[in-house]
């Protein structure tokens, strides 16, 4: 059993607490947390900890339902997966059952509160300074982040297709809002939460309550570092990481070559 798929599901929980954010006076920062991280990857893939499964590939998927193999056909079991709350309902539960239906691992998970917190993104929203309705603009905004009935609704289920369809007769067949989103409302979250008790999530959990467990983790979670600069910066670091762990390029390479793509990315950052 691997103690994760990839070293790449836990890179959120280390840039997520790093001191400073990726930019401060026009100057990169590479904040120790993210050496960290490297660190820690690179004991994970020396010491055989990671299944080497990249998070989004088809071994990733497949270790969420135990039919991860590796070249010679053997099992390659995966321990656990860093996820946001939105990897339960979206990711994970979704692909428990194997294509073929031999495999099933509902009711073998657990949601715990991991060693750091963190966010993995979430659905942002925001209006363009020259929109032509912009105060109707700003008042879909508020319905959808903050009016505490429609939260209520997109949490527990209520906007299902039938519901859809009868406020437009044109909504897709398919579209609909399954149960279980964490939504961004304390007082919604602290209301709706027993009702989890006995849902289907509960159930893939073995009666677990995931919005309790996402209930306690939530008040830990910082996102004031983030920027609009950080997906860019952090996706770049992506392959001199995946080089430098596959054994391609030295530490040194590693951090140059990153630091390459950026001034290509970010021609006015100052980069030491």
């Amino acid at each position: 059993t691997y103690m994760v798929a990839s070293s790449g599901d836990f890179q959120n929980p280390f840039f997520a607490n790093r001191a400073q954010p990726w930019i401060v006076d026009d100057t990169l920062v590479v904040d120790p947390m993210v050496e960290k991280y490297v660190e820690i990857a690179k004991l994970f893939r020396d010491e055989g900890y990671e299944a080497q499964a990249a998070q989004w590939g088809e071994g990733w998927f497949a270790g969420m339902n135990d039919t991860l193999v590796d070249a010679e056909g053997n099992s390659k079991q995966v321990f656990c997966y860093f996820l946001p709350t939105w990897g339960l309902p979206y990711v994970l539960a979704p692909n428990a059952v194997s294509a073929d239906g031999s495999k099933d691992t509902s009711g073998d998970w657990g949601v715990v509160t991991g060693p750091l917190p963190y966010q993995w993104g979430g659905t942002w929203l925001g209006v363009m300074e020259e929109s032509p309705n912009i105060e109707l603009a700003k008042e879909f905004v508020r319905f959808a982040t903050l009016d505490e009935e429609n939260l209520t609704n997109w949490a527990t289920g209520v906007y299902t297709n039938e519901y859809l369809k009868a406020i437009d007769p044109e909504v897709p067949d398919d579209q609909a809002q399954a149960p279980g989103d964490f939504v961004s409302s304390q007082v919604v979250v602290e209301e709706i939460t027993t009702s989890f008790d006995n849902s289907d999530l509960s159930a893939f959990l073995a009666g677990q309550n995931s919005y309790a467990g996402f209930a306690e983790a939530a008040p830990s979670v910082n996102a004031k570092l983030m920027t609009g600069s950080d997906d860019a910066i952090q996706r770049a670091l992506n392959d001199p990481i995946s080089q430098y762990l596959n054994g391609d390029i030295t530490a040194e390479e590693m951090w140059a070559s990153w630091k390459d793509a950026l001034r290509i990315e970010f021609p006015d950052l100052i980069i030491p």
